[in-house]
């Protein structure tokens, strides 16, 4: 009997991964192999959306990035990834800029003004609610190391409170459960490396805004891992 040619290419790539599965610790290789035979592995996401018009909204209350304008693009960057993955089948994300016309027009009242009401100007029943915890750009000598912590929220714009994650039933005012939290940390990359070139800290600091994006939107839709010896 004759092997069926999708059969006969997932073995053979299995076949040319035992190389580099040789290379993994005994205990990881069976996880790896069966990983080339299966594909790679699927990750949930975390919490299915409504579909209903959503706001992206990235907040660095304290300035701890760089510049104004990386928040933005965390924003931009995810809301890219959401719509590319169909993460509303029907509903839009309000445009990123449409946020920065309305900072713009509060002024000094930007800061002290509900989330649920910015959502609500902005026509959004919900809004992804990502803060910049804390945000650090390593150098040493030549090395870079940009890494930074969101906190993760669903604001729900109707009830005026968060729809995700869940919150207890009580709050205590003094003591409100977190978010979601999403630890970012880049690789140290160096001038000479074949990624970085000639880049300068704020070049790694755009990127790590754009690997932020990635995971901002990663909790909001199915995603696949990297396949075996992706990175070699």
């Amino acid at each position: 009997m004759k092997t069926p040619p999708r059969r006969r290419w997932t073995c053979l790539a299995a076949l040319l991964s035992l190389p580099m599965i040789m290379a993994v610790p005994a205990c990881e290789q069976a996880a790896v192999l069966a990983e080339a035979v299966s594909g790679p592995e699927k990750v949930e996401p975390l919490y299915v959306l409504p579909d209903v018009p959503t706001l992206v909204m990235v907040d660095d209350p304290k300035h701890l990035l760089s510049n104004p304008g990386l928040a933005r693009q965390i924003a931009t960057t995810a809301i890219h990834y959401l719509e590319f993955h169909e993460a509303l089948p029907t509903a839009q994300f309000i445009k990123p800029r449409e946020l920065a016309k309305l900072e713009a027009e509060l002024g000094d009242r930007w800061a002290s003004t509900p989330i649920d009401e910015v959502g609500r100007r902005l026509g959004a029943e919900q809004v992804i609610y990502a803060k910049i915890n804390s945000a650090q750009f390593h150098v040493v000598d030549t090395l870079y190391r940009p890494e930074a912590s969101i906190e993760v929220k669903i604001i729900d714009v109707a009830e005026g409170k968060r729809s995700w994650p869940e919150a207890p039933a009580l709050i205590d005012p003094e003591n409100v459960p977190p978010g979601h939290m999403i630890q970012i940390k880049d690789n140290y990359e160096s001038r000479d490396s074949r990624y970085v070139g000639d880049s300068t800290p704020d070049d790694l600091a755009r990127r790590l805004a754009d690997d932020a994006g990635l995971r901002l939107a990663r909790l909001f839709y199915q995603w696949q891992k990297d396949a075996p010896g992706a990175s070699l």
